[in-house]
């Protein structure tokens, strides 16, 4: 047996879950080949996915040759790229050559596309090896990732949602099906699959992520995003796919695993405790004191409850006016019920909902926009509480049963509205020992200390080394 530090074996399946860095540092030294690994996560593939539904679309040649040529780059020392012999998923939002493009619908022909998303040529130059397209909820316009073609199960308990759009990227990280993966992001698409499958995301600063070549309803506020185990892995495929002209305004120098001196983090405790179950509220409690004992200055943020839910009405508002421009054309007999209500609700909306949104924008950066742009972060849960089973459509806040509608983007709008960068970890279990996910909202360009500190915790921590049962 071959171990690291960690534990990992890195000749039998756990080598799924080794981080981007060990792995470079084991196909450098023989440990390990590219196309071992791509072999081991087929492998896993083949076991797992018929339950867990991840993949749409698989391209296991395609993944088979791109390997073999890793292997040749590090055997003949040709300057490997920095993701060289990754295995990464692609949301089926996202073009990828050789594979359809379905977006979850029945409405997307289900024929090859002739070239890849500017992400995925990104992604192939850095020598990522791409496994294949990753479910998402139809056209990224929901939050359980079960559409026509396949519903997707998180592998923490296969009877739960594993959240959504970006779902089976998700599911593909969390399971060892993919070292890493990319979704997309409007309203929390990559946030809240990330907490609730316990994986680390980001929503990048909008604009810096190039969106070519991807399927985008909601331009004004959408991103692409990069999801992995671990934030260090986050950052590593944020430095690939964001555009050149921003990557030095992300440089995040030496990485110290430390809190940088002056950081200050605001928690909006009052809100949490009106909205959150009580295990949630705890595990961030517990995630602000380690902050504070690793020497950030933690402070409370006044946070009103009608700004937040607002938020989350603009938001979803927002996606649905937009949206219903976009699927105009499509045969609606071809989508599923919950897009052809977001379509109608967009519909319906008239200016004064355009008005409305603009309101909820000035208020969030008069609460906001002083603190951060002074450096100063915003600690929230993802969720507020556990998933849903799969079907349902309620969840449970201390014993009380809530519409999962009432309680999607509730923390996630505010980053989608004002264009910044939301980084997700993995901070804990719940009792039925499903995943809790924090998040840190900064400034503009904040991405790498964001992803910084979010590395820092799940060093400190092992909630990012558990692996869920399904694996």
């Amino acid at each position: 047996m071959t171990s690291t530090s960690d534990g990992l074996d890195l000749r039998g399946d756990e080598v799924c879950f080794a981080s981007i860095a060990r792995l470079a540092d084991a196909f450098h030294r023989r440990i390990v080949s590219p196309v071992d690994l791509i072999e081991t996560v087929l492998q896993k593939i083949d076991r797992l996915d018929r339950n867990l539904g991840a993949y749409v679309w698989l391209d296991k040649e395609g993944a088979r040759a791109a390997a073999r040529n890793a292997q040749t780059a590090f055997e003949t020392d040709t300057a490997p790229g920095p993701l060289c012999g990754i295995p990464i998923a692609v949301k089926d939002t996202m073009d990828v050559r050789g594979l359809p493009t379905t977006n979850g619908s029945r409405a997307s022909p289900a024929r090859p596309v002739a070239s890849d998303a500017k992400v995925v040529k990104r992604l192939r130059r850095a020598g990522a090896v791409i496994v294949g397209k990753a479910n998402t909820h139809e056209f990224g316009l929901g939050g359980t990732t079960a559409n026509a073609l396949l519903t997707t199960r998180n592998p923490w308990n296969p009877a739960r949602i594993p959240a959504g759009s970006s779902g089976g990227s998700a599911v593909a990280v969390a399971a060892g099906m993919a070292v890493a993966a990319l979704g997309g992001d409007a309203g929390g698409s990559i946030r809240a699959p990330a907490a609730w499958c316990g994986v680390a995301g980001l929503r990048p600063t909008l604009g810096i992520v190039p969106g070519g070549g991807a399927t985008s309803l909601s331009p004004t506020i959408d991103t692409i995003g990069p999801m992995a185990r671990h934030s260090s892995d986050v950052l590593a495929v944020l430095d690939v796919i964001a555009d050149l002209k921003h990557r030095h305004r992300l440089s995040r120098g030496e990485w110290s695993g430390k809190i940088p001196d002056g950081t200050e983090v605001l928690v909006p405790s009052r809100l949490l405790h009106d909205l959150c179950d009580d295990e949630v509220v705890a595990a961030c409690e517990t995630g602000a004191k380690w902050f504070a004992a690793a020497g950030a200055s933690v402070r409370s943020l006044e946070w009103p409850v009608e700004l937040l839910l607002d938020s989350r009405q603009a938001v979803m508002s927002l996606i649905a006016a937009e949206s219903a421009t976009r699927l105009d054309h499509l045969d609606p007999n071809l989508l599923g019920d919950d897009t052809r209500e977001v379509i109608a609700r967009g519909r319906a909306l008239g200016p004064q909902a355009i008005e409305r949104i603009r309101g909820v924008v000035e208020r969030l950066s008069r609460l906001l926009s002083d603190r951060l742009d002074a450096g100063a972060m915003v600690l929230t849960p993802v969720w507020p509480c556990d998933p849903p089973p799969v079907g349902g459509g309620a969840v449970c806040i201390n014993g009380r049963s809530r519409a999962y509608d009432e309680v999607r983007s509730l923390f996630t709008a505010t980053a989608s509205l004002l264009g910044l960068p939301q980084a997700v970890f993995n901070a804990g279990f719940s009792c039925r020992g499903l995943p809790i996910g924090l998040q840190l909202l900064g400034k503009r360009y904040s991405d790498a200390v964001l992803l910084g500190l979010a590395a820092a915790f799940e060093d400190a921590n092992d909630h990012s080394r558990r692996q869920p049962a399904a694996t």
